[in-house]
């Protein structure tokens, strides 16, 4: 029987603690203890994350860190976009707290997408009826001309979202 970790949530509790302390002199040691154990589909993707969340703090302690809040926000992007994930698609992406869902000052982030967003998604709508999508299933092409045409999709409203 081993001591390891053995769920998602066991080895998220284990290293939870120890992200905001490691020091980039132990990041090293910190990433081969981890990367280390025997690992599953999801216990990989706890592992990775929190190297990569110890890795920024570990920067942040650094002489030229100190990042503020927002700074915060704008790593956690650049790192999605870096990563490649996918989420973030030619449209845009946001990541939802939906906790806001208490506080009606927040209903707008759940009604609304930005005059931006909407821009690029028609244009990319646009862009996929040229023919690029043509595999796409009637009613995705159907959805595509609708927001070309001006519909905003889903109840959606255009606002400051």
């Amino acid at each position: 029987m081993t001591d390891e970790p053995n769920t998602e949530a066991d080895l998220r509790n284990e290293l939870a603690p120890k992200i905001k302390t490691v020091t980039l002199a132990e990041l090293p040691a910190f990433i081969a203890d981890v990367m280390g154990r025997q690992h599953d589909y999801g216990t990989i993707c706890v592992a990775i994350g929190s190297i990569a969340a110890a890795t920024a703090w570990a920067c942040n302690k650094h002489e030229h860190g100190g990042v503020t809040g927002y700074q915060a926000g704008a790593i956690l992007w650049e790192f999605a976009r870096a990563w490649g994930a996918p989420s973030i698609g030619k449209t845009g992406a946001r990541f939802q707290n939906f906790d806001d869902l208490l506080y009606p000052q927040y209903g707008e982030r759940f009604t609304a997408v930005s005059q931006r967003t909407w821009d690029a998604l028609q244009a990319e709508a646009a862009k996929n009826l040229q023919g690029k999508w043509d595999v796409a299933h009637p009613d995705v092409i159907a959805h595509w001309r609708s927001i070309v045409d001006g519909v905003v999709p889903f109840g959606l409203t255009i606002g400051d979202a």
